[in-house]
């Protein structure tokens, strides 16, 4: 009886870990679809550009004259220069792996919503009305300032699960940052930029050459 029981329970265990290694596979796979379709069709960077809450300080300063408001409208306006500025330079200089499409936080509801052309950036961020995403689902790259760090996520905005590479991507220490923010420096977004996207580049490249799926989308 005991040794009925030990068998029972060696084929339990054997089933659980084909059923473990089952869903890893696929996860895998779901993962290197992921990776190839980015590689072939493209990424895109939402950039924020703070309007709401720039026109609001304006409004606010020019109803009521304070000064506060008016600094609160300078500095977003001063970072959303300095956020363009390092983004499209980073970009330029350290992301190789796939087409790459800026996209302003302005511009991402007409985007989703099936315009594919004249809502993109150019290299000097201004709109380049020829420039058009013709892949079938998009893949975004947002910049998450809660924590300074860069995040992949699906055509709804949503983090892509594990084993996909590139999950809060962050080379620089937040308190460091957090002090050099507070102090009004917004040199450190080079800094950020073009470590952190240097990052992602690398980790694309290796997760897609080690694909268990054909590479044949070059």
């Amino acid at each position: 009886m005991t040794k009925y029981i030990y068998y029972i329970f060696i084929v339990f265990i054997s089933l659980a870990a084909c059923s473990t290694s089952r869903v890893e596979t696929e996860k895998k796979d779901i993962a290197y679809a992921h990776i190839l379709n980015i590689k072939k069709n493209g990424i895109i960077l939402r950039l924020p550009t703070y309007s709401k809450s720039i026109e609001t300080y304006k409004e606010f300063f020019e109803k009521s004259g304070d000064s506060t408001n008016y600094e609160k409208y300078d500095f977003l306006v001063k970072k959303a220069t300095f956020l363009k500025k390092f983004a499209m330079k980073a970009l330029n200089e350290k992301y190789n792996f796939s087409p790459v499409y800026v996209l302003p936080d302005t511009s991402i509801t007409t985007f989703l919503s099936g315009k594919n052309k004249g809502v993109f950036l150019d290299s000097l961020g201004n709109i380049d009305e020829s420039k058009e995403y013709a892949g079938e689902k998009p893949y975004f790259l947002l910049i998450k300032e809660t924590d300074n760090s860069l995040l992949v996520t699906d055509d709804h905005l949503l983090k892509l699960p594990s084993p996909f590479p590139a999950d809060n991507i962050s080379s620089l220490d937040n308190i460091i940052l957090f002090e050099r923010f507070n102090m009004g420096n917004l040199d450190f977004y080079d800094e950020f930029f073009t470590k952190d996207l240097a990052i992602l580049n690398n980790k694309f490249w290796k997760f897609y050459k080690t694909s268990s799926i054909p590479l044949n989308n070059e």
